[in-house]
């Protein structure tokens, strides 16, 4: 996760090792649960993420209330 000002200078970095190999989309959901739990601990607002995962951003600004539905998109 690399964390940038509003001019895009960078201002910190963190590194969230995971424990075994996961797919692209769920990597990619995890990194922006993460990244979402590190600026709130650090009492962060107003943050604009940017994801390299155009399904992880769909899914994440879609109106669904089954998560599961995340899944068909993983194969």
């Amino acid at each position: 996760m690399c964390l940038r000002d509003d001019s895009g200078t960078f201002v910190l970095a963190k590194v969230m090792p995971f424990d075994q190999v996961y797919p692209i989309t769920v990597g990619e959901a995890l990194g922006l649960y993460h990244a979402i739990q590190w600026m709130q601990n650090m009492q962060f607002s107003n943050i604009d993420f940017e994801l390299d995962s155009k399904i992880t951003r769909d899914v994440f600004h879609s109106r669904m209330t089954n998560i599961t539905k995340f899944g068909k998109f993983f194969f």
